[in-house]
């Protein structure tokens, strides 16, 4: 008897039905996808970046993009959310300034199915990714470190085992992993945008928290650590990307099931819906061809530089081709798009979040200009 083994992405394909059907019945607001998380958890895409030995399958970039644009089209703040664990795991399983014995705990940490994630913003001190220093302290004492200190934006927050945080160690900046404890309060409360409100990106307060030497990981500049990890320039556009999709699924169905008073067929036929249509196709097409060649040539081992002005170009290129496809399949479907009955609205909100996601367009104008040949 032969058995059929089920890839990832086929697991995952399976999960967009699933997904759309749940985030449909959502009668709570924004509320954190647990079972969504759990079912990525359970058919091992959070340990997907790790090497076999380790029990994952060695996540490429290519595949990495790929996967978040299929979970995106079932629930976008689920994909965002999971989506900072699986990119932030690739990134550090790259990053060769991480020490081997720290490396090695988070390794083992997600093994046993642990979920983490950079918690390094700070309210009312901008984003790091403009030299916003941390206001998180860590202390020197006898085998570790105090963590004290007040974080926001915590995506996946509720579900963290691991937070990889910054912190003013002694005057210098510097960056640790520390395990959820007793001493850790998540303040759910505090997130409260209309976009993305599922994602869970919460205020969490560090009271004294206790961290060994081992989850130390280096002295860094904060900001240029953001700029130059591939982490959010592969996931975060292909979430909206994904989110496009979703939308795009949704005006298809529409268009093809609706039959209007006046009309013989349904409006599928009409020239003015071919034109939106096809516009849309374009959009994604487009979108996701130009983040496909960048995250191969992060595959191909090109220069980094080479890759992120490609990837920093893509993610200006989904999220505004995201928000006018879903504004798109809006006209399409017209007023009960914004019904609350209506998956369309939802997109219509979480799309414009990637507008803010960093780096944020100025940032990537400013950083293709200094760096045009």
């Amino acid at each position: 008897m032969t058995t059929t083994t089920v890839t990832l992405q086929e697991e995952l394909l399976q999960f967009v039905p699933i997904f759309r059907e749940r985030a449909k019945k959502d009668t709570v607001f924004g509320q954190f996808p647990k079972e969504n998380i759990q079912n990525l958890i359970d058919a091992g895409y959070t340990k997907s970046p790790l090497c076999t030995t380790d029990g994952g399958q060695g996540l490429t970039a290519s595949e990495l993009v790929h996967y978040q644009q299929i979970v995106a089209s079932g629930d976008g703040p689920t994909a965002v959310a999971i989506g900072w664990h699986v990119s932030t795991l690739y990134a550090i399983l790259r990053d060769t300034t991480w020490p081997e014995k720290t490396k090695r705990y988070v390794i083992e940490e997600v093994k046993k199915g642990a979920l983490l994630n950079y918690v390094l913003s700070e309210r009312g001190a901008g984003s790091p990714t403009r030299n916003a220093g941390p206001q998180t302290t860590a202390k020197k004492v006898e085998g570790g470190y105090l963590i004290n200190g007040h974080k926001s934006f915590a995506t996946l927050a509720p579900a963290l085992d691991l937070f990889i945080i910054s912190a003013n160690c002694e005057g210098e900046e510097a960056l640790f992993v520390v395990p959820n404890s007793e001493s850790i309060t998540i303040d759910t409360s505090a997130w409260d945008s209309v976009a993305m409100r599922g994602t869970a990106s919460s205020d969490v307060y560090f009271k004294d928290v206790f961290v060994k030497e081992q989850h130390f990981i280096k002295y860094v500049n904060i900001a240029h650590a953001v700029r130059n990890s591939p982490a959010s320039l592969l996931h975060i556009p292909a979430c909206y990307i994904g989110i496009a999709q979703a939308a795009r699924d949704e005006a298809f169905a529409f268009a093809r099931a609706y039959v209007p008073r006046g009309r013989a067929t349904a409006i599928i036929d009409a020239a003015h819906i071919q034109q939106k249509l096809g516009e849309i196709e374009w959009r994604l097409a487009t979108a996701t061809s130009h983040l496909a060649y960048g995250a191969l040539l992060f595959d191909e081992e090109r220069s980094f530089e080479e890759a992120r002005r490609i990837l920093s170009s893509a993610k200006i290129t989904a999220t505004h081709y995201a928000i006018e496809v879903v504004d798109l399949a809006m006209r399409i479907v017209g007023a009960s798009g914004l019904s609350e009955k209506s998956i369309l609205y939802r997109y219509y909100l979480n799309v414009r979040a990637g507008l803010h996601n960093p780096p944020s367009d100025d940032e990537i104008y400013t950083y293709l200009t200094e760096t045009a040949q």
